[in-house]
């Protein structure tokens, strides 16, 4: 079963279970259901449609993780269309090639929350300085709070959403439909060490066997609290937060920078923990080992994965906190190169 369809499965089976919560502009964390967080997908399917995405075209979404990225990510996959990250801190020149070379139709724009408060380090600043030499870009949609620049291409979130009101739900499911296994879902860009990045085309098929084998080493069920924190450009970000996180109709929480999950929680003072995750995931190469554990640390373990990982990295398998132990839940980490 794809992501867009398990999505369906989870409005219909768990449709009061949290889904998905977000700290608001005053800090407080304000949450979605899955019957509201589908019922959300299907404005932004909406709206895709209204303005002539078809089925293999490319929308981009430039920004850190927020409540937009995880639906329109969703949207896109759930029309049959493709979704392409781009990383909240790439340059004008990066986001030129991503967005260019994949033949976005649409960019969605959000926010750097590193940006300092610099525009040079804003994303929608840095598109706009190259916007007119991206001839197949239609529109730009600016996420909700995000400064509007003047442009002929750039809308509000609530001048997107407000084209989609002519669509029927119908439409929608004649499309949801289309999707076959050997369609592409999503285009993950590489780092772009040996020149550009190269986009590597993900199919429906590709996720979804992605997704079965996480089943192998993470422990995780339907309403486990996780925590989101990797950039949703990146390809483990994607398979956990945008089709784990559906397929096992989890409850995440999304920090608002991916420097706060330092602060959350706080293993030393758990009486101010707002969270308490269940479990989260990260790359070696950035967290510590103090803060993560992977497997739980007897003899005779066969994962072979757990033994791969300890032969690769045995300084940090040699301290790290057993299950069970951590008042900050269950950590899993992979190499991030």
């Amino acid at each position: 079963m794809n992501t867009p369809q398990l999505l369906i499965n989870n409005a219909k089976q768990y449709p009061n279970e949290p889904a998905i919560s977000i700290k608001d502009a005053n800090g407080e964390w304000e949450t979605d259901n899955w019957s509201e967080f589908l019922d959300y997908t299907m404005e932004i399917s909406k709206s895709l449609l209204s303005l002539g995405i078809g089925p293999n075209e490319k929308i981009s979404i430039y920004s850190y993780n927020r409540r937009e990225w995880y639906s329109c990510y969703a949207a896109a996959q759930y029309i049959n269309s493709v979704a392409v990250g781009i990383y909240h801190t790439c340059s004008s020149s990066e986001v030129d090639w991503i967005a260019g070379n994949s033949d976005s139709k649409i960019v969605f724009v959000g926010n750097n929350p590193n940006d300092n408060g610099e525009t040079d380090k804003m994303p929608n600043h840095r598109l706009l300085s190259i916007l007119d030499k991206l001839d197949k870009i239609e529109y730009v949609v600016l996420m909700e709070g995000v400064e509007k620049l003047e442009h002929t291409k750039i809308i509000t979130w609530e001048e997107f959403i407000s084209k989609g009101s002519t669509i029927n739900d119908s439409n929608v499911k004649e499309r949801n439909e289309s999707i076959n296994l050997e369609s592409t879902a999503s285009l993950i860009y590489t780092s772009g060490t040996t020149g550009n990045p190269k986009g590597v085309e993900l199919t429906y098929d590709n996720w979804q066997f992605e997704v079965s084998r996480t089943e192998y080493f993470l422990e995780i069920n339907q309403g486990d609290r996780y925590v989101s924190w990797l950039p949703l450009a990146h390809v483990f970000g994607q398979l956990v937060d945008n089709h784990v996180w559906i397929k096992n109709a989890l409850h995440m929480y999304v920090v608002d920078s991916p420097l706060a999950i330092v602060d959350l929680p706080d293993p030393d003072n758990p009486e101010k923990n707002t969270v308490n995750p269940c479990f989260s995931v990260g790359g070696y190469t950035l967290c510590s080992s103090s803060t993560i554990s992977g497997y739980e640390n007897h003899s005779g373990n066969s994962n072979p994965l757990s033994n791969l990982l300890r032969s690769s990295v045995p300084e940090i398998f040699n301290d790290f906190i057993p299950f069970g132990t951590s008042s900050m839940g269950k950590y899993f980490f992979f190499s991030s190169t």
